[in-house]
């Protein structure tokens, strides 16, 4: 039991390493080249869309890019419907990562672990090189991250009873749901919730079909860090933040409620189903049918944002400033 408890943690602190490490240095060295591709693009609606998707793509993280689009739209830099639109495209992706890592490749982890140490370190000059020794780390660190909690998932079938305890929440689609938000709301990243749960499908712990409610779960806590940095912005970062997470709330409910049907389509696009591939392709498709109404429904989702967001909402620094300021009203009194 101790054994895959300290695997099990391994592999998932070296694939959380994986994730941040590049969205970190992602950040610092491209940062001001996203901002100034994102305010150059505004008004081209399906421009908008594909630029969220390249840009996480590159970046690895959609809660890196999500924060960037909370500022520049709090600023009144880009508006309040195609921010909404790039998150859509952010969603899409960050689904690269769960592609990748789905390839039978990940034995290859070492050896990218290597190559990205070479380029990172002995001082090949430019930053797209730097970035893609940076890139080569981070992937390879997941790589050995997935392994490791693969091996340990398998472990646990010695433990009969946490296996069967993970096998009962299994078989049940809401709990799955709520594990699957809970995760990613505390490691701030659907990528690794998404990852968590092709380890547990490739060990043979669970199906591939339980897995998909523990995604559609994944893919909405994702969107609570985009709430998170919306707080300390303006009311246009709010009312983006809010609508976008009111209808990708409601666009997992619908998926969980036509569980049966989404899984059939998953499957069509799946060559084997049993495999953690029907995993990735479902946070995939999941997303992509997300993100084509929401073109059409971008105005409403703003409305229903607006709404959320009245006018005059102070935000927790404005709060707390004004809580000192009574207080020390009153002792002043």
């Amino acid at each position: 039991m101790t054994t895959v408890a300290v695997t099990f943690v391994l592999g998932l602190g070296l694939f959380l390493a994986g994730i941040f490490l590049f969205a970190r240095h992602a950040e610092k060295i491209l940062g001001s080249d996203v901002k100034e591709m994102l305010k150059r693009a505004e008004g081209h609606k399906w421009f908008y869309l594909f630029l969220g998707i390249g840009v996480t793509a590159i970046v690895q993280s959609s809660s890196v890019v999500s924060s960037i689009v909370v500022g520049l739209v709090g600023s009144g830099i880009v508006s309040v419907f195609s921010g909404i639109i790039i998150l859509a495209g952010s969603s899409i992706g960050s689904t690269i990562t769960a592609q990748i890592i789905s390839m039978p490749i990940i034995t290859y982890g070492p050896l990218l672990i290597a190559i990205g140490l070479v380029l990172w370190t002995f001082g090949l000059s430019g930053k797209y090189i730097k970035i893609l020794g940076i890139g080569s780390f981070s992937l390879g660190l997941l790589f050995v991250g997935l392994v490791l909690m693969t091996g340990a998932f398998a472990g646990i079938e010695e433990t009969s009873w946490l296996a069967q305890q993970i096998s009962c929440f299994a078989e049940s689609l809401w709990p799955m749901f709520l594990i699957g938000l809970l995760v990613t709301i505390v490691l701030q990243s659907s990528s690794v919730s998404v990852g968590i749960s092709m380890a547990m499908v490739a060990s043979g712990l669970i199906t591939p079909l339980a897995a998909i409610p523990f995604v559609l779960g994944a893919t909405t806590g994702t969107n609570i860090t985009v709430n998170l940095a919306s707080l300390i912005t303006s009311r246009p970062g709010k009312i983006m933040a809010r609508g976008f997470f009111v209808y990708r709330l409601a666009a997992a409910l619908l998926a969980m409620l036509l569980i049966g049907p989404f899984s059939f389509l998953v499957g069509l696009v799946t060559a084997d189903p049993a495999t953690a591939r029907f995993v990735a392709n479902a946070y995939t498709l999941f997303n992509v049918m997300a993100a084509i109404p929401l073109l059409f429904l971008v105005k409403h989702i703003a409305k229903v944002g607006a709404w959320l967001s009245p006018p005059g909402e102070l935000s927790p620094k404005e709060f707390i400033a004004k809580i000192r300021k009574k207080k020390a009203n009153h002792l002043g009194n």
